[in-house]
């Protein structure tokens, strides 16, 4: 009898100890709560540090019917799961409480015949894993329902996603492709020059990450492509290549048409340049001989019609000269290279030098930076802007000033005058081909240096414009890219 008490006692003291360790693990229980009830539903333990963040006391809920503790709706998700239990069944289920999301799983707790006596369910605040699978589902939707293809690629360059537009790109399933190296695609060239914008990236060097690259389809043919690169580091550092590819077959076939439709342009220009040429030297010459021959002959009126057609046949060659070379911007162009400013400006100083003492002009220029140009093109465009600031200086003596400032990767160069100015609404006619503000007996010129101005810097990449008034000066702006080395 003594010894059966004993048992007891001991029985006793170690099922009081496990329910102390069960309870110290349950009211630790991060980021939601552990919860016993027996075959009633009446909660018999009830903690976890889930708790704090919602307005149920587990204090007062041990030994309280699930019902009595929970609301309506959130019993009536719950109490199907403890029934299960009861009935030896796991069940999860997730339902919402107090504007956040849970999940419980709940399981049979048996005895040693393995009878279940009661239920266990533990319950896990979800939700901020349920707003990022929102998120990722948001994402997962827009990369399947845009029209360009990306992909991921991991340190060594093989694929770890593509999107279906990408797969449909290439000519491969996208099973075909997850695990495969990019070389399956694209050749050494294009992988070379991604794995150096990437590292540019990483380093902060890079800030246009986009290139151009053919991509092989699995039947064969070749797609033209453009590509713009970024990287994604993961929650276990390792960083990630993420390309959105665009196939640019349109845009290439354009920039062919485009091309030939240019040298046919400039084919044209010549063959017209040439051939209308030709007659008018004709018409000057013979008409400058009928003025030597027939001098005498001609009253004052004859003398001067010819003089008049004279210089019509001289401006029409003038016309057709600049015509030809305006046509020839984009054909007979030098490659771009870094070129200094100022040197440019000392060139077309020398070029304008009699005209320059003739007007008293006077020309005075910031320190002048390195842009990438063509130098030759660059000076066309300071000798007409420059010429134009003498020509249209008025009555006083032209004074010019050049300046340049940096804006991001380019320069913002400047050249003003103190001249006659121009009527704004007139910025836009000023650079159109042909376009005079001036007759020629007020003022010499083609009507096509300012056009050939703005092509020159179009060429480039950059844009001109001009601020003016009447009588105020007249100021004209054009950008250009910085040298890759300044």
């Amino acid at each position: 009898m003594s010894q059966d008490s004993t048992e007891r006692r001991e029985y006793e003291r170690r099922l009081e100890e496990s329910e102390r360790r069960y309870r110290t693990l349950a009211e630790n229980f991060p980021n939601g709560s552990v919860t016993l009830f027996d075959d009633e539903l009446v909660y018999t333990l009830v903690a976890g540090q889930g708790f704090a963040d919602i307005s149920v006391d587990p204090a007062t809920a041990e030994g309280r019917h699930v019902r009595e503790v929970w609301d309506d709706d959130t019993a009536d998700e719950l109490e199907p799961a403890f029934r299960g239990a009861l009935a030896g069944e796991v069940r999860s289920v997730e339902f919402a409480y107090e504007d956040r999301e849970w999940v419980a799983h709940v399981v049979p707790i048996t005895d040693d015949q393995g009878d279940v006596v009661a239920g266990m369910a533990m319950i896990q605040d979800i939700t901020d894993r349920k707003e990022r699978e929102r998120e990722l589902t948001e994402y997962e939707t827009i990369v399947e329902t845009v029209n360009d293809g990306i992909y991921v690629k991991d340190r060594a360059g093989r694929f770890t996603m593509v999107n279906d537009a990408y797969a449909s790109l290439t000519g491969y399933d996208r099973e075909d492709l997850i695990g495969e190296h990019a070389s399956l695609v694209v050749d050494e060239d294009a992988i070379e020059q991604s794995e150096a914008m990437r590292d540019a990236m990483s380093d902060g060097i890079e800030t246009n990450p986009t290139m151009e690259a053919a991509i092989r389809t699995a039947d064969g043919d070749t797609v033209p492509t453009e590509g713009t690169l970024s990287t994604l580091e993961t929650g276990d550092g390792e960083r990630k290549q993420v390309g959105v590819v665009r196939d640019i077959t349109d845009r290439k076939e354009r920039q062919q048409r485009l091309e030939e439709s240019n040298e046919r342009l400039e084919q044209f220009a010549y063959a017209a340049s040439h051939d209308l040429q030709e007659p008018l030297r004709m018409v000057s010459s013979y008409l400058q001989l009928i003025e030597q021959r027939y001098a005498d002959e001609l009253d004052e009126d004859g003398r001067e019609f010819i003089e008049f057609a004279v210089d019509g046949a001289d401006r029409m060659r003038t016309m057709i000269e600049g015509l030809l070379e305006y046509a020839r911007v984009d054909t007979r162009g030098e490659s771009f290279e870094p070129v200094e400013v100022d040197a440019v400006l000392a060139a077309v100083r020398d070029d304008l030098q009699v005209k320059i003492d003739e007007r008293d002009a006077e020309i005075t220029a910031t320190s002048l930076p390195r842009v990438e140009a063509d130098s030759e093109q660059l000076r066309q465009v300071f000798q007409n802007l420059l010429d134009n600031a003498i020509e249209y200086s008025g009555d006083e003596p032209p004074r010019v000033s050049i300046d340049a400032e940096r804006d991001g990767e380019e320069w913002l160069l400047s050249v003003r005058d103190e001249g006659i100015g121009i009527d704004p609404s007139d910025a836009d006619r000023v650079f159109e081909v042909f376009q005079r503000l001036h007759t020629p007996d007020d003022h010499d010129g083609s009507g096509i240096g300012l056009a050939l101005c703005k092509r020159i810097i179009e060429r480039h990449g950059g844009d001109i414009w001009m601020e003016s008034e009447p009588g105020e000066g007249t100021t004209f702006y054009f950008t250009l890219p910085a040298a890759t080395d300044s």
